[in-house]
């Protein structure tokens, strides 16, 4: 027992739940004097007088077995129930969500640390020894591998080399470290050590650095010069040691011949700046996290004097934080809507910035006076650059504003790069599909989805050239303006096919982007210029790749496949800020050792990465490590204290980094600091912020963002710290029609409307803003599902008139049926309360065994389960949706008239079933754009200038007699006399669908179009 608790990760666990209760002792013994406040809710003293004594019973254990022993003891007392007279609201729920908050977090504490006695821990610990040594000789023998496939290739990396000076210096032997003549000659060699940065220096380097100075050989002559700020060491994955700084730090100024020279004034930023960041980090950073204490010793000092600003109604210089509060629906896991949120806050921020009249005034010290800012005085900086650069930098030059993302991969994402490699794409092989359509759609084609439906509709097995080629052929007697746009593209592109045999690949795109006017047309769009040189960029890429080996539009294209695959290369065309007047953004890690005189810290709601925290097995280079026990017999995982220590500590330093890392993004600001981030109700938000101290130990691990450790601070500092909140609100208006409600277009459409009926000046309405908000492609279901809730609605508002009519009779009982909808909401089955499976499963399950059956096999019930169970066996169907199906519904099913037609079909080959299907029709017939026509009073004939794809999948049909006979299965629960009719009000409009795209594409007449009810266990004709 002694043993574990001297252990490494004993003792850091016993450290972490000693600095967790001191930190809540702390924040009881204040919520003790608002109890005896003269308002307080002084019915809750004895709960916080009995907690405090749990607390201090635990502060009074010496290691973490006994602390274990003592936790399993700790009970919590119910919160009294007396109203008390007098009692402040608000102290009462303060006390309340506070013990409460400790409660559920020491019983999860507890919970992960005392799931077994100790001494079980050991036993099962060491079973676990063989595995984890296991696991270490695996790593060893691979990285002996590594080294010799690197020795047979003569080849090494700067790690090799820094470890082959290490060797020369040092020799590992029977666990000790000796230093070799070498190492001491070097240390007597040199006079003086410089080590810049040393925050951010290794185990490798300090070892390195430590045998060649002479403090080693002598304390007296210490010749190590060492500068650095931990505060600023945010290089953990580079395997830094800020721990080798802090050790230094404290022990210096006590030893001999060595000496602390701190450097309190800084002369970058303005002291509003400063200010700010003092605000926060003498809350947050301290010893137990953060490895310093934020102290008057450390904090930053203004040392720069700014000449006095004599402009009056322009932005201050104040830090300020812009919040987009998306009081919108969208999918948790789409990560790009609140991103594109953000970027547009940023783009109005940015624009707010460089206003004439109200904007930011920053000094110049070339012109040694004020100016207006510009866009190249501005950065915004993100934690990481993937997934958030790109999007910044589109809805920023979107907006006008020129932005230049050092990101790799976007790059090749812009508009105008991906317009032109598609058309390379093309030019090098016209065979493929999806670059042919992509340039058909673009600048270079002029076709729309429309022209490419029709096309690959009467081509369907045909590639898309080849579709375009044949339909040309088709119309050779009698050619339409889709010919002729089709007659445009493919001559361009076998024009430049031509010319690519005797071009080099720049000369190429220059021909391509000059003869065409590309050039000029992405030039007139938002941030032209910089779309502009993105194309220069491009053509000296090319240029570039000639002067290689390799020659060809093939190899070229496959060369820029490899950079995109492997994020090599490329940051935008004007990456290269000198020269250009734009927006930069790039990564915290980027900025550092930069300064910039408007920063805008974006992303601060970004939650923080803890993935290597995570798993059955992890890794700590301090404490070793940790791993599941997992008991392959009884099926069984179980942690241990070994791994909850690593867990623990691994999210421990991530948390310090994570702050080192906020602390130099906010030390970039010159003369103004912004920091952006996104979150939903921002009053609940901001009710939790004002009562979370981020002072304590549990306060700043409760931390999971930048914004958690800013905004508690923030809203009570409005003297360093200006919080603005845009509320993001763009649902469409209820009567809108049911469409996708992610709809961009309609709520910009939604917008230009608002903001035309406020304005001053009278605009003509524009003659087809119908068609912004019509969407281009209905599945059949939504038009269904249109059609549907206009039957609901005279469910819902006249039913009940008729019942009052008809005495109260039911509406089975007054000849007015019901239909249960064919959908339910998706409940995953471990929380749902109801084993019944929902009407949607049910009709699933159905479609599928019908897609599946096999018609010799249906001679009775029996043969139709045991062909269910087969579908199962064969993972063509789960367990849960066979149960789903009644074989006895099949059966009747193959044993009425319909059945019998459809198994002759299916011995004769003429059977199909689950057939996909897209067709364009004009929007007129629709009515769900009868209804939008109604809305802007325009005539149906014009939205017949639209073509709509509608898609869909046709249950079943099969040819008879030369023609098509059309059947759905329904298994909608419907019962009464009005059964047959309620089923054809509702799916009239799908079979008229179904049975037009059927006769299209196969050119023959579709007879019947049946309704097979599972229900009612007969067909319906419609």
């Amino acid at each position: 027992m002694d043993e574990f608790n001297e252990s490494l990760p004993a003792q850091y666990l016993f450290d972490y739940v000693t600095k967790y209760i001191q930190g809540s002792r702390e924040k009881f013994r204040r919520l003790l004097d608002i109890c005896k406040d003269v308002a307080g809710p002084d019915m809750y003293i004895d709960n916080i007088l009995s907690d405090l004594e749990g607390m201090d019973m635990l502060l009074n254990t010496e290691n973490i077995s006994q602390w274990m022993e003592t936790a399993a003891r700790i009970q919590f007392t119910d919160l009294s129930r007396k109203r008390g007279s007098g009692v402040d609201p608000d102290m009462k729920e303060l006390v309340r969500n506070s013990r409460t908050k400790y409660r559920d977090s020491f019983r999860k504490l507890r919970d992960r640390l005392c799931s077994m006695s100790v001494e079980e821990y050991l036993r099962e610990l060491s079973a676990n020894g063989a595995p984890l040594r296991m696991l270490i000789t695996l790593a060893s023998e691979y990285m002996d591998a590594v080294d010799a496939a690197k020795k047979e290739k003569n080849i090494i990396d700067f790690n090799d080399i820094e470890h082959m000076a290490c060797s020369l210096l040092v020799k590992h032997e029977n666990d000790t470290d000796e230093y070799t003549q070498l190492a001491d000659d070097l240390a007597s060699y040199y006079g003086e050590i410089l080590i810049d940065e040393y925050q951010d220096s290794n185990m490798l380097q300090e070892m390195i650095l430590t045998a060649v100075s002479r403090g080693r050989l002598d304390s007296s002559r210490n010749n190590l010069f060492m500068v650095g700020d931990v505060k600023q060491s945010i290089y953990k994955f580079r395997l830094a040691r800020p721990e080798l700084f802090l050790d230094k730090y404290v022990k210096y100024p006590d030893a001999d011949g060595c000496e602390v020279i701190e450097l309190r004034n800084n002369f970058r930023s303005r002291s509003q700046v400063l200010y700010s960041v003092n605000s926060v980090f003498e809350k947050i950073m301290h010893r137990e996290c953060g490895g310093i204490e934020y102290t008057e010793d450390v904090r930053l000092n203004p040392g720069l004097e700014f000449a006095q600003r004599t402009d009056s109604g322009m932005m201050d210089n104040r830090t300020s934080i812009r919040l987009a509060d998306l009081n919108i629906q969208y999918d948790e896991d789409d990560v790009n809507t609140p991103r594109e949120c953000e970027g547009r806050l940023i783009a109005s921020i940015i624009k707010e910035v460089i206003d004439e009249d109200t904007g930011m005034p920053v000094y110049d010290e070339r012109l040694g006076t004020y100016r207006k800012a510009e866009y190249g005085d501005i950065v915004v900086l993100t934690r990481s650059l993937d997934g958030w650069a790109d999007v910044f930098a589109d809805e920023l030059m979107n907006a006008g504003i020129p932005a230049a993302a050092q990101s790799s991969s976007g790059y090749y994402d812009t508009y105008e790069i991906e317009q032109v490699l598609n058309l390379l794409a093309v030019i090098d092989n016209p065979a493929q599909d999806i670059p042919l359509a992509a340039v058909a759609l673009s600048y270079f084609g002029t076709l729309d989805v429309n022209d490419l439906a029709l096309v690959k509709s009467a081509y369907p097995d045909a590639r898309l050239y080849e579709s375009m080629n044949r339909y040309l052929n088709s119309h050779a007697d009698n050619q339409d303006e889709i010919c002729a746009k089709i007659n445009n593209l493919l001559t361009m592109i076998e024009g430049y096919r031509t010319k690519s045999v005797y071009l080099t690949i720049n000369e190429l795109i220059w021909k391509i982007i000059y003869d065409t006017g590309f050039y000029d047309y992405v030039g007139m769009m938002p941030a032209g210029s910089m779309r502009q040189q993105n194309l220069d960029m491009l053509c000296d890429k090319a240029e570039s790749y000639a002067r290689t080996s390799y020659h060809g539009l093939f190899n070229f294209l496959r060369y820029i496949e490899k950079i995109r695959k492997y994020n090599l290369d490329s940051q935008s065309g004007a990456s290269d800020m000198s020269d250009n007047n734009a927006v930069q953004i790039m990564s915290i890690h980027k900025s550092k050792g930069l300064e910039f005189p408007i920063v805008i810290v974006a992303g601060i709601a970004k939650k923080f990465n803890n993935m290597d925290a995570r798993g059955r097995v992890v890794v700590d280079s301090d404490i070793g490590v940790g791993a599941d026990i997992i008991d392959t017999v009884m099926r069984t995982k179980v942690s241990t204290p070994v791994k909850s220590a690593v867990e623990m500590k691994l999210v421990d330093d991530n948390l310090a980094e994570e702050m080192r890392i906020l602390y130099v993004a906010m030390t970039r600001a010159k003369e103004k600091l912004i920091m952006t981030g996104t979150l939903k109700n921002y009053d609940k938000m901001c009710a939790k912020w004002k009562t979370t101290d981020v002072s304590t130990f549990d306060g700043i691990q409760g931390c999971s963002s930048y914004m958690d450790m800013i905004m508690p601070v923030a809203c009570g500092d409005a003297v360093n710290f200006d919080i603005s909140v845009t509320e993001i609100n763009k649902e469409p208006d209820e009567d809108e029609y049911n469409g996708d409600k992610h709809d961009i277009m309609a709520h910009n459409a939604a917008d230009i409307h608002e903001a035309a009926k406020k304005g001053a000046v009278s605009i003509e309405p524009y003659r087809y803003g119908y068609a912004v908000t019509m969407k281009t492609k209905l599945s059949v279901s939504e038009i269904k599902l249109h059609e549907y809730e206009e039957q609901e609605e005279f469910t819902r508002d006249v039913l009940p008139e008729l019942n009052a009519a008809n005495n109260g009779k039911s509406g089975s009982e007054s000849g007015i049926e019901g239909v249960q909808p064919a959908y339910e909401p998706c409940v995953p089955q471990f929380i749902s309360k109801k084993e019944d499976v929902a009407p949607a499963e049910r009709g699933t399950a159905f479609h599928r065994v019908m897609e599946c059956l096999d018609y010799n096999r249906c001679g009775s019930v029996d043969d139709i389960r045991g062909y269910i169970d087969e579908l199962v066996d064969r993972n063509m169907m789960t367990r849960r949706q066979a149960d789903a199906v009644n074989p006895q519904k099949v059966y009747d099913f193959c044993n009425s008239s319909i059945g019998a037609r459809t198994a002759e079909a299916f011995r004769a080959g003429r059977l199909y079933r689950e057939q996909p299907f897209v067709m364009g029709i004009p929007a007129g017939s629709i009515k769900i754009y009868q209804e939008l026509a109604d809305r802007y009073n325009v005539s149906y004939s014009l939205l017949d200038e639209e073509t709509v794809l509608i898609q869909g999948v046709i249950d079943m049909y099969f040819e008879e007699n030369g023609k098509v006979v059309l059947v759905d299965y329904k298994t909608d629960r419907v019962s009464g006399s009005n059964a047959e009719k309620i089923l054809r009000d509702h799916y009239t409009i799908q079979l008229e669908l179904y049975s037009e795209a059927l006769e299209r594409a196969l050119g023959m007449e579709v007879s019947e179009k049946l309704i097979y009810s599972f229900t009612l266990d007969k067909a319906v004709n419609v």
